[in-house]
C-alpha cells in the first residue's frame, strides 16, 4: 500500500489516494485552516478534527463530526514511532526513513497489520497525525449506524518488509 499525493484546487487541502497497486482504497483530505480530515471510500464518509494537546504537542485528539473525542494519538520523540486509538481500536506505528519512508501499523501484540509507503514528499519530523487517522480508518472502518467488522485480519497476511 501507498499515500500518493494528489493535487488539489486549493492550497489548504492536502488530498491523498491510499492505493494498493491500482486500485484505490481510500481517499484522504486534510485541510489545514479548519485542522479537519474528511476520510471517504465505498463504504461511506467520515469528518474528523484533529486537536494538538500537551505541553510539547505529543498528543493529537481525533474528535469526530459531532466534537466527541473518537481518538487519540501519541508520539514518543526520537524515535519515529508512538500509538494511536480510534473507535476503540488501538494500534502502533514505526516510520522507518530507510530504505525509503514508510509507516508500518502494530496491532498492541506488535504484530504487523499494515505496511504503508510515503510519498518522496516526506520529511523527517512531519506531521502525519492525518494520514494514521487514515489507515487506522482503513483497518477498522466505523460508519455511523453501521456495525463494520475489521479489516486487519485480512490484511495482516499482505504486510511486506
Amino acid at each position: 500500500m501507498k499515500w500518493v499525493k494528489v493535487k488539489h484546487a486549493s492550497p489548504a487541502v492536502q488530498k491523498y489516494h491510499l492505493v494498493d497497486g491500482t486500485e484505490k482504497k481510500l481517499e484522504l483530505k486534510y485541510t489545514h485552516p479548519q485542522q479537519s480530515v474528511r476520510i471517504s471510500n465505498e463504504i461511506g464518509q467520515r469528518v474528523f478534527f484533529v486537536e494538538k494537546k500537551g505541553f510539547w504537542t505529543n498528543k493529537t485528539l481525533f474528535k469526530n463530526e459531532y466534537g466527541v473525542e473518537a481518538g487519540k494519538m501519541t508520539v514518543e520523540k526520537g524515535f519515529h514511532a508512538g500509538s494511536i486509538e480510534v473507535d476503540g481500536h488501538k494500534y502502533h506505528y514505526l516510520i522507518h526513513d530507510t530504505p525509503s519512508p514508510a509507516l508500518v501499523i502494530y496491532d498492541e501484540l506488535s504484530n504487523p497489520l499494515l505496511h504503508c509507503e510515503l510519498n518522496a514528499e516526506y520529511k523527517q519530523g512531519q506531521d502525519l497525525s492525518s494520514l494514521l487517522l487514515g489507515l487506522c480508518w482503513y483497518l477498522c472502518p466505523v460508519v455511523p449506524g453501521q456495525a463494520v467488522a475489521p479489516r486487519a485480519a485480512g490484511i495482516a497476511a499482505k504486510v511486506t518488509e
